[in-house]
């Protein structure tokens, strides 16, 4: 009788981080360009991974491999579809990423050009002067 309860307590356990990890996937996917909110995101995704990790270690395997089909399929889909997120934040992630680079680059060109053509940001010194 102990198993089915500690395998009743993996599935609500395993479900209930799965449906967080789900929301802050989404978040995360949400908060692309918000740097200081997805911080905290992804640290909170952390814990959660830790908080899984931990309960895949403390349940028996004997209970894992005994779930009804239709628990194992809805755990596995969910699993599934945070990972199919995941991969489209991580895409995303790395799409920002690059276009802030790009901006960062073309901003420092810019101001090499302004610096070799004599005309310093900050001064109106040539802009000002009347020949």
């Amino acid at each position: 009788m102990d198993g089915g309860i500690s395998q009743k307590r993996y599935l609500d356990e395993k479900e209930d981080i799965l449906d967080r990890c789900l929301a802050i996937t989404q978040d995360i996917y949400n908060n692309i360009n918000n740097a200081e909110r997805l911080d905290e995101l992804l640290s909170k995704r952390m814990d959660m991974i830790n908080e899984l990790t931990a309960l895949e270690n403390s349940t028996p395997d004997a209970s894992k491999s005994t779930l009804p089909k239709p628990d194992a399929d809805r755990l596995g889909n969910k699993l599934n579809l945070v990972l199919d997120l995941d991969r489209k934040a991580e895409a995303a992630l790395t799409e920002a990423r690059c276009k802030l680079i790009e901006s960062m680059k073309s901003n420092t060109n810019g101001r090499k050009l302004l610096q070799y053509d004599g005309i310093g940001a900050g001064t109106g010194k040539f802009l000002d002067q009347k020949e």
